[in-house]
């Protein structure tokens, strides 16, 4: 049997791609000995010799969607569907025998119901879908680590072209002390910037009076 975790890192980013991974192994007793835990319980360092170690181990795939994709389908309020067809993406990929995913949905079982739609009659797998997926099985934590560390290395290569602003997540100050400069200077966005967000929308309907 090969067995497939799904997960995904940057969901609620103002900045930066959202990132899918799914991560997929026959050797289970290998994967349990590799010591993985959900990618927010690691510090940066922990989280690069997993990454490495389940590239190294397993079959994976990679859905890395830009800011602009991510707006079109928060404008028309189908986030949940846009981590529908990316996760059904990375498991066809794969050809796994059962996926287990990080639920997306409040309601797990709708969430799978809707991945085997997305794939089809032509993919034959097993959809078991829960909420805190990546505490619960270290397949769906080597994902988590693989998005997470993804997401980083993208982060890194867009804060080389627009500078240093942080997370990309708004609850980082230094996140929207970058957001209020590059708007006092230009009064536009770099297209890594999710404009849907709630935290563009404020800056968008201010004045330059409210940074006086």
């Amino acid at each position: 049997m090969i067995l497939c975790g799904v997960d995904e890192a940057g969901r609620g980013p103002v900045i930066g791609p959202l990132v899918v991974a799914a991560a997929a192994i026959e050797n289970v007793e290998l994967l349990n000995s590799m010591g993985l835990k959900d990618s927010k319980l690691l510090n940066p360092v922990q989280r690069k010799i997993l990454n490495n170690k389940i590239r190294e181990h397993c079959d994976f795939a990679l859905e890395i969607i830009d800011a602009q994709t991510v707006d079109s389908y928060v404008k028309n309020n189908e986030l949940n569907k846009l981590s529908i067809i990316a996760f059904s993406s990375v498991i066809s990929k794969l050809n796994p025998t059962k996926a287990i995913v990080d639920s997306c949905d409040v309601k797990p079982e709708r969430f799978a119901q809707n991945i085997l739609k997305e794939l089809g009659n032509n993919v034959n797998v097993e959809i078991d879908s829960h909420h805190k997926a990546d505490t619960l099985f270290p397949i769906v934590s080597a994902a988590s680590i693989l998005a997470k560390e993804a997401r980083e290395n993208e982060m890194q290569s867009i804060k080389k072209e627009i500078g240093d602003c942080g997370s990309g997540y708004p609850s980082d100050p230094k996140t929207i002390a970058f957001l209020s400069n590059q708007w006092k200077k230009s009064r536009s966005w770099p297209k890594y910037i999710r404009q849907e967000w709630k935290t563009i929308k404020r800056f968008n309907t201010s004045t330059l009076d409210d940074f006086d």
